[in-house]
């Protein structure tokens, strides 16, 4: 399925680290939640949403609205038929013990509470996003550091900032 945001926003950052022991998280720049989500299963249960919504004239969405989406696809489907709401943050914790965090709509960061059980999501969405997977060892090698990557899907160079 394509997304009117799959037309412009392209990943231009990667991040990876790890919290603790148990838990990796992947961050990529450019991406919105839907694309996110996409990956999953649309039967995948929703455990928690935590979620910031607003109307594209700046009004707040209250949360009960989004409370009862319990699936992925619930999600999905949700604001694809509410295209006049914008997410601006939002924390969903799956039941998979995967936790998806989104900024502004445009930053997204997969985490796994077991290391190693995202290593197929990661792939995915690797391949999904034409970026190289040798850009996964990179990340892995070089955590906490920010990969900034070409169109071509290539790394450019590696940050210790962000704002780098």
């Amino acid at each position: 399925m394509k997304l009117d945001e799959d037309d412009f926003l392209k990943i231009q950052l990667l991040r990876y680290d790890q919290a603790d022991e148990q838990t990796e998280r992947y961050y990529f720049s450019e991406m919105s939640t839907l694309q996110a989500l996409r990956l999953l299963p649309p039967d995948q249960k929703i455990i928690q949403v935590e979620i910031s919504v607003f109307t594209w004239q700046g009004q707040y969405v209250e949360e009960d609205h989004t409370a009862s989406l319990k699936t992925v696809g619930e999600f999905f489907e949700f604001f694809l038929s509410h295209t006049d709401y914008q997410i601006h943050d939002c924390c969903l914790h799956i039941e998979c013990g995967l936790v998806i965090e989104s900024h502004d709509d445009g930053e997204v960061s997969f985490s796994f509470s077991d290391s190693g059980k995202g290593d197929e999501l990661i792939g995915m969405l690797f391949q999904r996003y034409q970026l190289k997977d040798s850009l996964i060892g990179i990340m892995k090698r070089n955590p906490g550091r920010y990969l900034e990557i070409g169109g071509d899907g290539s790394l450019i160079r590696i940050s210790d900032d962000f704002l780098d």
